[in-house]
């Protein structure tokens, strides 16, 4: 439709290596091309409209009606309309701001569900998108994963809602049994014609179910969809498989009866809010410099630290027990003036230039994790010679005593549990954090009893120095385990949650050392075993965790596609027979919350 380097406006339609235009994306409504501002130079995304030559002046008006709407809305959640006109060959157009991650469809089946941190804030973002629109009066009419796209902003990932019935707006004239968007994503109501609010809402629904299991609400042709979906009285049966608070929060979005279904964005937060009370929303670190943009913290980001030149640590805070020095720094329990909450603190007088910046950058990403690693909200404060980084006190009951007790919970629910911290961990290990030690010790234990989840806190002791630096060694290092990477440590620590003993040191280097849970099945031994002795590279803490959940046939659970077999060698062979002579079958199957499944051959949503 467009020739590579035509001019449209002051922009320009970028070519590719082959002498192509570069195409982003394409639908029933029209083409996406990656584009430049002729004198500018910035990066954008060009949509052409494609008309029918039956409806050109239909088309046209709506095409043009609809990019006014949008351009009016002025939301960070929804990508901004910078231009519209018409090309040579009168097809209209409009120029947007570029999102360089892709789309939501685009990420899901390539890398699989993101972790459920993340999904949490990127609900949170297009539900606010959402909200803002309605409250503007105006609705989308094709909420998909292919319209929800990622952006990448100093350093972090976000999502941006875009094509606000732009191509899928329904002509004057057309009848009631005309079909408005996706099939797939739409809503009961909208099939016959009659969009609103909290059709809207149902999309929002059925895409974060996609997100979150790879699944969609229905299959088969477009008729065979709008046949089920017209059908359907319920979708609750799809939602069990879901961990509570998301099956409780998609429920409410995916009613049929629309006067029963949550009736606008603002609605939908609102939920989400008294869904995840405690979860801090804060954008979603990515470091867009790796191969395969992996989740990682960008110190490009703005600093939380907050600056007290003037003011003494006293002034701030009210010890409500005495200090206790470790040498290094003091850990105390305080308050501060109008709130109740106790906090937990650890504070710092007169440290070297070096000591202090090391503290500074990883305060900033133990924060930037602090819902991750069930900590909720954490203060980082610092005056003319003292440093100090608060949290809510967590309790008194770590995993170590919650093991050493007998107590004890089912692989899925433990491994459920530690998802969060995994991937907090490996969010911020490229910021001197692989070198930390992670011990059952320093997990604090809270749920487990009475319906109520098993959840981990971790609190890390900042800040963490090169091995030689370290002024001693705590009580929870192990041996053996110095030389280790940290997925290796991590894993460690995930044995002696399962199997309620220390891993022998000699398990790091060698895998004959390793000792079989009994719990576990042999491939899950095997794997364990070689991710903590080197001999596969488990990438990740995450790959530990979705390996496991993996290899025990844990529902909604899969393997990371990073790991990487190393060549057999001596002590994995001879790991075989012993693990075969102490396995018990695999127990029964546990839901397993936040890992769903790796999408690794998602059909693309089909356009009607």
């Amino acid at each position: 439709m467009v020739k590579p380097n035509e001019r449209l406006g002051n922009y320009e339609v970028a070519t590719g290596a082959d002498g192509a235009a570069i195409i982003l994306g394409s639908g029933a409504g029209g083409v996406t091309y990656r584009g430049r501002h002729i004198h500018l130079g910035t990066e954008v995304a060009i949509k052409l409209l494609i008309r029918r030559k039956q409806q050109q002046r239909q088309d046209r008006e709506a095409f043009l009606s609809e990019a006014r709407a949008a351009a009016s809305l002025s939301h960070p959640q929804i990508a901004r309309i910078l231009d519209f006109g018409e090309s040579a060959e009168q097809h209209p157009y409009y120029v947007m701001e570029l999102c360089e991650g892709g789309s939501l469809e685009d990420l899901g089946r390539k890398s699989g569900p993101p972790d459920g941190y993340t999904c949490i804030q990127w609900f949170f973002e297009a539900a606010s998108a959402l909200a803002h629109s309605h409250q503007k009066g105006i609705l989308h009419r094709d909420i998909k994963p292919s319209n929800l796209l990622v952006a990448f902003e100093n350093g972090t990932a976000s999502i941006k809602l875009i094509d606000f019935g732009l191509a899928d707006h329904s002509d004057p004239g057309e009848t009631a049994a005309t079909v408005i968007g996706t099939p797939l994503f739409a809503a009961p109501e909208q099939l016959c014609g009659r969009a609103e609010p909290a059709s809207d809402v149902f999309s929002l629904g059925a895409t974060f179910f996609w997100l979150l299991t790879g699944k969609f609400l229905s299959s088969g042709d477009v008729s065979k969809v709008i046949d089920e979906r017209l059908a359907a009285v319920s979708y609750a049966s799809h939602l069990e498989a879901l961990p509570g608070p998301w099956k409780t929060l998609l429920a409410s979005l995916l009613e049929i009866d629309p006067l029963r279904r949550l009736q606008n964005g603002s609605e939908v937060l609102a939920a989400l809010h008294a869904t995840f009370p405690n979860h801090p929303l804060q954008p979603v670190a990515w470091d867009t410099t790796a191969e395969n943009r992996e989740f990682s913290p960008n110190a490009a980001l703005p600093s939380q630290w907050t600056e007290h030149p003037d003011l003494a640590w006293s002034s701030l805070w009210t010890p409500t027990a005495a200090a206790v020095s470790d040498g290094f720094g003091m850990s105390v329990t305080a308050q501060r003036a109008g709130d109740s909450t106790i906090y937990e603190v650890r504070r710092f007088e007169r440290l070297d230039l070096d000591t202090a910046e090391l503290l500074v950058a990883q305060g900033d990403l133990f924060a930037r994790h602090a819902g991750q690693l069930g900590l909720g909200n954490v203060i980082l404060e610092r005056g003319g010679d003292w440093w100090s980084i608060a949290w809510p006190s967590l309790g008194d009951t770590d995993a170590l005593s919650w093991v050493r007790q007998g107590q004890t919970a089912s692989p899925g629910e433990i491994l459920a549990a530690l998802e969060p911290i995994a991937s907090a961990l490996d969010g911020m290990r490229h910021g001197g954090f692989e070198s930390m030690e992670i011990h059952p010790s320093m997990l604090i234990i809270s749920g487990g009893v009475g319906g109520i989840p098993l959840m981990f806190s971790l609190a890390v002791p900042l800040p963490i120095l090169p091995t030689s630096e370290h002024p001693s060694d705590s009580a929870g290092t192990m041996r053996g385990a110095s030389g280790a990477s940290l997925s290796a440590r991590f894993g460690s620590c995930v044995y002696q949650l399962l199997s309620g003993r220390s891993l022998p040191p000699a398990a790091f280097v060698n895998a004959r050392a390793y000792q079989a849970i009994p719990r576990l099945t042999e491939k899950s031994n095997r794997f364990l075993s070689a991710s903590i002795a080197g001999t596969m590279t488990a990438a990740t803490c995450r790959d530990v965790i979705r390996g496991l959940a993996h290899e025990e046939r844990i529902p909604g659970a899969s393997i990371s596609g990073s790991l990487t077999a190393r060549p057999a060698s001596a002590s994995t062979s001879s790991l075989r027979s012993h693990l075969t002579q102490v396995i018990p079958p695999p127990a029964p199957a546990v839901i397993l919350p936040v890992i769903p499944p790796v999408l690794t051959a998602i059909p693309a949503p089909q356009e009607l």
